[in-house]
């Protein structure tokens, strides 16, 4: 398949046009050529492009052409993204990038495509195809600096040059996820300089939302929960999650839980993200201040997570109780937390009993039914409320007939004892 017939039509002709507007500086760089050579099914959804020179004024040039995009420009780290309906196009100039510190973020420049291709992570992300304005490509035409076409053919993961993953720790979570991904290997070296970057400490503890979006990029739909099992598995067989955090480890039985957290998302929570749910999960294993520290869990999630450990010491004495308890406990906390705690426990069946019996729990009678009987307004008719609503679920009221004779008995006993 020619590189053209990669792209859909409307792809192809947008494409054509930027190359107009930047002929000669026009690059297919990275996963888009590895994907291209590996035979991937065609028409990505993102497309990655560099330009050589000012991509910014490019891409405005491209959305005059296309007014109907939406066009965001990040001067900063010299990338711009126009939305079309059917795909993403991100543009980004040559550059090189300089980290102040390891882990840190990097500070870039414009540079040439030789410099730009220096600061790439893997081999195989480093090829690249110069799109011409008639988009005539031929795969002689790839540029392969780093013998990235060989370690293409021998499927292995491997690093331009030494000492990238102490530039980088994400790049230790970034060679697993490829070689998962792609069912390649981590080159021998590649093994080894991993395990020696994480026996350094050098990111130990290190956290933050770089790390914190790989292990979201790992928890993708694309990959959960299998092979997102295995590229956790792996991270934490080279202690790499104490990149994260020193205590942060794994459950022994996580392809379990994977699967339990699916389908319990699926029953009661489809409109909360299932990754941020994923990674809540990790999260649990680690204090919540550990976990706020590392920057896993933010917002809502805090409270979840703080929840989490009374809901699961509660449990065990929930087993067996009567309707109405579970119901008074249980809905006092979040539906998350609920549904982490229902992946988690071996005393699930309560929370399951409550989410499909007693959640959406219709009550027989409302506060204006217990004023039309006679009940004065204010912290009565919550009172009366809550026992009538615990009677009918234990199954001792039964009728609307019954709830008004039990009000109407307990306001006359009620007003023989006033003063």
């Amino acid at each position: 398949m020619s590189f053209r017939n990669f792209f859909s039509p409307g792809q192809q002709e947008v494409i054509s046009q930027l190359s107009n507007l930047a002929p000669d500086r026009l690059y297919a760089v990275g996963g888009i050529v590895r994907d291209y050579l590996l035979g991937t099914p065609p028409v990505p959804t993102d497309i990655d492009l560099m330009v050589e020179g000012d991509c910014i004024e490019v891409a405005r040039a491209l959305h005059r052409l296309y007014p109907h995009t939406k066009l965001q420009t990040f001067s900063k780290f010299l990338t711009a993204e126009l939305v079309f309906p059917e795909f993403v196009l991100d543009i980004a100039s040559a550059r090189r990038e300089f980290y102040p510190y390891p882990g840190a973020n990097p500070q870039v420049s414009a540079c040439s495509l030789e410099e730009d291709l220096q600061r790439r992570d893997f081999t195989v992300n480093a090829l690249v195809i110069p799109i011409k304005p008639n988009f005539a490509v031929t795969t002689g035409e790839i540029i392969d600096r780093f013998q990235g076409l060989a370690d293409l053919e021998k499927r292995l993961i491997r690093p331009i040059k030494a000492g990238t993953f102490v530039e980088d720790p994400r790049r230790i979570f970034r060679a697993i996820r490829f070689a998962v991904k792609l069912n390649f290997a981590l080159a021998p070296e590649t093994v080894q300089e991993i395990t020696d970057t994480i026996a350094s400490n050098i990111h130990t503890d290190l956290g933050g939302s770089r790390l914190r979006s790989e292990l979201l990029y790992i928890l993708d739909a694309s990959f959960f929960p299998s092979r997102s099992v295995i590229m956790l598995e792996k991270l934490d067989s080279f202690n790499a999650l104490s990149c994260i955090h020193h205590q942060l480890h794994l459950p022994a039985n996580l392809a379990i839980l994977f699967r339990r957290l699916q389908r319990w998302h699926k029953y009661f929570l489809p409109h909360y993200n299932r990754q941020e749910l994923a990674l809540e999960l990790l999260a649990s294993n680690l204090p919540v201040t550990a976990a706020i520290k590392a920057d896993l869990i933010r917002g809502d999630a805090i409270k979840h997570l703080t929840q989490l450990s009374q809901l699961l010491s509660e449990l065990p004495s929930l087993v067996n109780g009567a309707p109405s308890r579970i119901f008074n406990r249980l809905e006092t906390y979040e539906l998350a937390t609920l549904v982490l705690a229902g992946v988690l426990s071996p005393y699930r069946s309560v929370i399951w009993q409550f989410l499909t019996r007693w959640r959406h729990f219709s009550p027989l009678v409302t506060g204006h039914d217990l004023q039309k009987w006679g009940c004065p307004r204010g912290k009565m008719i919550g009172l009366f409320l809550k026992e009538l609503r615990s009677l009918q679920l234990d199954g001792k009221l039964n009728s609307y007939a019954e709830a008004e004779y039990l009000v109407k008995n307990w306001l006359r006993e009620k007003a023989a004892i006033s003063p």
